[in-house]
């Protein structure tokens, strides 16, 4: 069936049927009549803590992480104002428009009187992470306010991932609160889940933490008040200064302050003495660059952390670093390099760019002059004088217009090319490759990145767009031994790359020259030394005892989380449940770990959490297509229909600014459709152009990869049951003009469909081409395998995939039709 065709169709329907995206609103709050700016706090009901509009009444509310429900209504509130509530297509039309909303003097549901407020919840965070905090701090600081009010209503709740105590309490004789009591015996552990601040008739809300959270909002009334109190340098302040702001409160920063002078503070009114957070903790900056200038986009990252930060536009970062530290420097087509911290107030580092892949093209910075341009045989551009071997090109304007056959695109022009034979069945023979008097080996043939040992008559010279020839042994060591007679290297006017995809791989594989004869073992998992550790223990009590033990070696591993928590999904579940927290925790802001995590999610059905990972990627991530994908995809997985209906509306509507969709519209059609197909019952059918709610979805096999580090380097490779083989590269030396693509856009995943084929075995093959301490984080994979996709019958397998240990080539899985 054509998919390609079918997905065009609705885009063009999106485009001209929508006009909202993601949750991003703009404008101004004026007073009815007087039209006067308004001071206003402007959020949506469901989406945590919103912003405040400024003295010229002007507001922009952008939540890139969130999607708009159809419970969602938009606030705007300010005292002394009737507030005004805006739900369902009323909300969806102020999407990114600049909006005038007009409010009336009146009764408004003001935040009650500092010496007044009764109802008082202390929510305390006892994750992993806030075992940090100086608890007595704390604790002084929450008496101290609390002695400021009359007889008020206490109660305490103690969350991490959830909510591990949730009690009422008194003052003792002297009046204060005896919390170090109460939190004494408490165990700091897991990760934390900001929606579980969630307070109705709560008058003021006191929240300990250190503003690291991995999961979640802060829900409250908009009539309460929220003070965030923290006692470490190191924490997220901007968090949680946003926070309290929009809930009426203030930040509390115990390690530059004391309790009673932030109680002095609170009850005078006054604001808090404006903190340069930036200096509390030490940082290191440096710039980036190569031989072309500052590089934007490389990965700092510090050796033994998480912490990873990427280059500016003009190559600099900042990173908190001490002297002695060693930085880790990562770029595409660059040698990664580590770097010590020194004394040197700025760190240049210059990186060298790998012997093939001397034009680097992603750099910022001028070219000194126009050259004449030839394919090196890795899909990189070179000037002839650098190459460095024998080397020729000719492109689509040397080919003449009546050429029918491959040999007459060839013939005459190329030096040292023989064309041998009758049109259609020619013999080619490249001097300085074959033709010598006792050998004559056949050329290599290479079409569009795909090797071939046969001559593949079947092109049509009029859809070539550059053919190359490799003359020395030198310029095809990339391709073996096979290429001892040299190499062709052609380029065609490929179809549209995503009709392809959507055909699927079936006609693929039919080609010529591709027939396989390698004999693999199937994907075995290298047992690491932890879990070997893990096996001598005899009971599920003594294996995670165990498991606790070593995780203080392993802090900062993502594999040693990663390997754990599959090992004891396979035997306690709930202990692996425990595992992905403490990895949610310790991932923090770093994207890659925590795409990791949400394959982990994924593969054990944990759905509702993958989700939060996945809205948690989108905050950090919100420029890159990936983000939003996922995010849809998880929504769908746990049951938020209609939300992933509007993420897949606004990717394909072409309505998230800033955000290039353009080459993963395919797949995201097919998951729309899916969506429509399997739920439609579920969802707000009537946003969708009817020619989509009749449409039918049935793919016998779709297949969907991804992996969690953008640039790594692997091949993937289909065998069909006639043991013909396609071969799907992922490396800068084969498919250069992809990965720029997938950099540029910010998505790193793949579909593929088997569909009308014939019956028999397919086999996937999976090799990683790349060294493991090339990047920070030893990327993973994701293999997920669909069957009777769309359909009622449809089954579906995820598994998670160390990339990293498969460097010989392995079988990934097989698939019978």
């Amino acid at each position: 069936m054509n998919h390609f065709r079918l997905i065009f169709t609705l885009l063009v329907s999106l485009l001209s049927f929508y006009s909202y995206s993601q949750t991003v609103f703009r404008g101004v709050v004026l007073e009815e009549g007087s039209k006067k700016p308004i001071v206003a706090k402007v959020g949506v009901s469901d989406q945590g803590a919103g912003v405040t509009s400024g003295t010229n009444g002007r507001f922009l509310y952008r939540k890139y992480d969130q999607v708009v429900s159809p419970e969602s209504e938009l606030v705007i509130s300010a005292k002394g104002y009737e507030s005004v509530s805006i739900s369902g297509d009323d909300l969806r039309n102020l999407y990114n428009i600049t909006s005038t909303i007009y409010l009336n003097p009146g009764v408004s549901k003001d935040v009650k009187p500092l010496n007044e407020a009764k109802d008082i919840v202390i929510f305390w965070d006892v994750s992993a992470s806030a075992k940090s905090q100086n608890s007595n701090k704390a604790i002084d600081f929450v008496n101290a306010y609390l002695a400021t009010l009359s007889s008020p209503a206490v109660r305490f709740v103690a969350f991490n991932d959830k909510v591990v105590l949730d009690k009422k309490i008194t003052a003792a004789a002297d009046g204060t609160f005896a919390l170090s009591e109460i939190i004494k015996n408490i165990n700091y552990t897991g990760a934390t889940d900001y929606s579980l601040i969630d307070a109705s008739n709560t008058d003021v809300a006191i929240v300990v933490s250190d503003g690291e959270q991995s999961f979640g909002n802060i829900e409250l009334p908009r009539t309460s008040r929220l003070y965030t109190v923290n006692t470490v340098a190191t924490a997220n302040h901007e968090r949680m200064m946003a926070d309290a702001s929009f809930y009426n409160g203030s930040y509390i920063p115990l390690f530059a302050t004391t309790a009673d002078q932030a109680t002095e503070r609170i009850q005078a009114g006054g604001a808090f003495k404006k903190i340069d957070f930036s200096k509390a903790q030490a940082t290191v900056k440096g710039v980036v660059s190569s031989t072309n200038g500052p590089i934007q986009g490389a990965a700092v990252s510090l050796r033994g952390t998480l912490n990873e930060y990427l280059t500016k536009a003009d190559g600099t970062f900042n990173i908190p670093a001490v002297e002695g530290d060693v930085l880790q420097i990562r770029y595409l087509g660059m040698y990664p390099k580590d770097v010590l911290v020194t004394k040197d107030p700025v760190i240049q580092v210059e990186m060298i760019p790998q012997a093939d892949m001397l034009d680097e093209v992603l750099l910022t910075g001028n070219a000194k002059s126009k050259e004449k341009k030839v394919d090196a045989g890795n899909g990189v551009a070179k000037s002839k004088e650098s190459v460095g071997y024998a080397v020729n090109t000719i492109t689509a304007e040397n080919i003449k217009p009546n050429a029918t056959f491959l040999g007459d695109a060839i013939r005459g022009n190329f030096a040292g090319v023989q064309v041998l034979g009758p049109p259609g069945s020619e013999r080619f023979l490249i001097r300085g490759g074959n033709m010598s008097i006792n050998n004559e080996l056949p050329p290599l043939w290479v079409v569009d990145g795909a090797p071939f040992a046969d001559v593949p008559y079947y092109l049509d010279p009029q859809n070539i767009k550059s053919i190359t020839i490799l003359k020395s042994a030198i310029a095809t060591v990339r391709y073996g031994t096979i290429a001892s007679g040299g190499a062709f290297l052609v380029k065609t006017k490929a179809a549209n790359p995503d009709a392809v995809k959507a055909k699927g791989i079936v006609d693929r594989a039919l080609v010529k020259g591709n027939d396989y004869s390698e004999t693999l073992a199937d994907m075995v998992v290298e047992t690491s030394p932890y879990i070997t550790a893990l096996d001598k223990e005899s009971t599920v009590a003594a294996k995670y005892k165990k498991y606790q033990a070593l995780s203080k070696n392993f802090k900062n591993s993502v594999s040693f989380y990663a390997d754990n928590a599959e090992y004891f999904q396979k035997i306690a579940p709930a202990k692996a449940e425990l595992i992905r927290l403490q990895l949610a925790e310790v991932a923090g802001e770093n994207v890659k770990a925590l795409r990791i995590l949400s394959y982990l999610y994924e593969a054990a059905g944990s759905y509702k959490r993958n989700a939060q990972v996945s809205e948690r990627i989108v905050a950090l991530a919100p420029r890159e297509a990936q983000s939003y994908r996922d995010l849809a995809l998880a929504y769908t997985l746990s049951g938020d229909y209609n939300k992933a209906l509007e993420l897949y509306i606004n990717m394909l509507g072409e309505r998230i600014l800033g955000v290039d969709f353009s080459e993963i519209e395919v797949p995201l059609g097919n998951e729309l459709r899916h969506l429509v197909a399997l739920h439609k019952d579920k969802i707000e059918f009537n946003r969708l152009p009817n020619e989509w709610l009749t449409n039918n979805l049935e793919m016998d096999i779709r297949l969907v990869i991804n992996w969690s580090e953008q640039d790594a380097p692997f091949i993937f490779q289909f065998v069909n049951p006639k043991k013909k083989f396609y071969t799907w590269d992922h490396t800068l030396f084969d498919n250069k003009e992809r990965l720029l693509k997938e950099r540029k856009m910010g998505f790193q995943f793949e579909e593929f469909v088997i569909d009308d084929a014939k019956a028999g075995e397919w086999i996937v093959n999976v090799q990683y081409l790349g060294e493991e301490a090339t990047f920070a984080i030893p990327p993973y994979l994701k293999y997920t395998v669909y069957r009777n996709y769309g359909t009622s019958k449809e089954t579906k397998e995820v598994k998670v995939v160390k990339l990293f240990e498969q460097k010989d080539k392995v079988s990934l899985g097989r698939i019978n039709l």
